[in-house]
C-alpha cells in the first residue's frame, strides 16, 4: 500500500500548481463569460488573453488525476486491503462530499437566492441532480467512482502486458481524446462530425485514462527522466498550448461555435502530461520544504472552500460597482483573494482534527 509518510517535493510542486490552475479556470469562467455571444464584443488581444488563461486554467485537472493515478495505481491490492482503501479513502470522500453539498446549499440559500428544498438537497446529496450547487463540485462523484475500481485496476496493470497496454492505451487516447478535439473544429466549422461506434466507458472515460497515463509516466519515469529532453517537454508544452488556444479561439470566437474546451482535448492532454513529466524532472532532487509541503497537504481543502469565496468576492465587487472595464482587475482580485483566503481558512481548519478531517487535510 501507499507510504504516506514519504513525500516528493516534485509531486508537492504538482499539487500547488494544480490548484492554482483550477482556481484561475474558476476565476476565468467568474469574470467572463465563455460563450460566443460575449466574446465576441471583447477586443481580439483581450479575447485571445482570457481563452489563454482558461486553457492554462484547465491543465490543473489533468494533473490531479495524473498524480493519483501517479499514488494510488501499481500497487497490490489483497482483499483486505480493498476493505481498507474503502474506509480509508471512499468512505472519507463521501462524508467530505455530503458535508461540502450541505455547506453550498445553505450558502446558496443564503447568499444566491436559491430556495430551500429538502427534496432538491437529497437529490444533490445522491447525485442526481441537474443543478450543481457550485461548478467545480462535479469533480468528486467522478473521483469517487474512479476511487471504487483503483484497487482492482491497479491489480490488473501489475500484471497486463505491456504490448497489450499499449494498445489500449493507444485506441483510448485516439477515440476518447482525438475524435473529440476534431469533432469539436468540424461542428464549428459545419461539417460531418466523427462518429464514435466503440464503447469505451468501461475503461474510466478520460479521467481514468488520465489516471492510467500517471501509473505509466511512473512505471517508466526513469525512462522519462533520462530519455526525455527538458527543451522537447518544453517545446511540446508550449506548441500544446498555442494549438489549443488558437483553435479555442477560432471555434469560439470566429466561428462562433459554442462549446467550452473541455479535458478531452487532444492537445490538454498533451500539454498537461509534458508539464507534469516536466515537473518530475526538474524537481526530482529536490528536498522537501516545510512551507512546499504545508501548501500541498492543503490543496484539497483549497479546492473545496475556493468558490465560498469567488462567490463572495463577486457579490461584494459587483455591490461595490466596480468597473467592468476593468475585467482583469477584476479577475486578479477574484483569484488571488480566493487562493489567499481558502489557504488561510484552510490552515486555521488544520488546527481542529473535525474541521480538517472537514477540509481533507491529512
Amino acid at each position: 500500500m501507499i507510504n504516506n509518510k514519504s513525500r516528493n517535493a516534485s509531486l508537492d510542486i504538482v499539487r500547488v500548481l494544480a490548484i492554482i490552475m483550477v482556481i484561475v479556470v474558476h476565476g476565468v469562467e467568474t469574470v467572463w463569460s465563455i460563450h460566443p455571444g460575449a466574446m465576441k464584443n471583447l477586443p481580439m488581444i483581450e479575447g485571445i488573453t482570457v481563452l489563454a488563461l482558461h486553457v492554462f486554467g484547465r491543465l490543473g485537472v489533468p494533473l490531479f488525476l495524473f498524480l493519483t493515478g501517479y499514488l494510488m495505481l501499481g500497487y497490490k491490492y489483497s482483499q483486505k486491503n480493498v476493505i481498507i482503501f474503502y474506509k480509508k479513502r471512499v468512505a472519507r470522500l463521501l462524508i467530505i462530499l455530503f458535508i461540502w453539498s450541505v455547506i453550498y446549499y445553505l450558502y446558496d440559500t443564503l447568499f444566491l437566492e436559491r430556495p430551500f428544498k429538502i427534496p432538491d438537497l437529497i437529490r444533490q446529496l445522491l447525485f442526481i441532480s441537474n443543478d450543481p450547487l457550485a461548478p467545480h463540485l462535479w469533480y468528486m462523484p467522478v473521483i469517487i467512482s474512479l476511487y471504487l475500481f483503483i484497487p482492482f485496476v491497479s491489480n490488473v496493470l501489475l500484471t497486463i502486458d505491456k504490448k497489450v497496454l499499449k494498445i489500449l492505451m493507444s485506441v483510448a487516447i485516439f477515440y476518447l481524446f482525438f475524435v473529440p478535439t476534431c469533432n469539436m473544429v468540424a461542428k464549428a466549422f459545419h461539417s460531418a462530425p466523427l462518429v464514435n461506434n466503440l464503447e469505451l466507458h468501461y475503461m474510466g472515460g478520460i479521467c481514468g485514462v488520465m489516471m492510467a497515463m500517471g501509473y505509466l509516466i511512473k512505471r517508466y519515469q526513469d525512462l522519462i527522466i533520462n530519455k526525455l529532453k527538458t527543451s522537447w517537454l518544453i517545446l511540446t508544452l508550449i506548441i500544446s498550448f498555442i494549438i489549443s488556444t488558437a483553435v479555442y479561439y477560432l471555434t469560439l470566437c470566429v466561428k462562433q461555435y459554442d462549446k467550452l474546451l473541455w479535458y478531452d482535448s487532444i492537445f490538454i492532454l498533451l500539454g498537461a502530461s509534458c508539464l507534469f513529466m516536466l515537473l518530475l524532472k526538474l524537481f526530482r532532487d529536490n528536498k522537501n520544504h516545510k512551507v512546499l509541503t504545508k501548501m500541498s497537504t492543503m490543496t484539497f481543502g483549497c479546492y473545496l472552500v475556493h468558490y465560498v469565496f469567488i462567490y463572495t468576492f463577486k457579490i461584494a465587487i459587483l455591490k461595490g460597482g466596480m468597473d467592468h472595464n476593468g475585467s482583469f482587475m477584476i479577475f486578479m482580485v477574484i483569484v488571488l483573494g480566493s487562493a489567499i483566503m481558502s489557504m488561510v481558512v484552510t490552515s486555521l481548519a488544520c488546527k481542529s482534527k473535525l474541521l480538517a478531517y472537514v477540509f481533507g487535510v491529512k
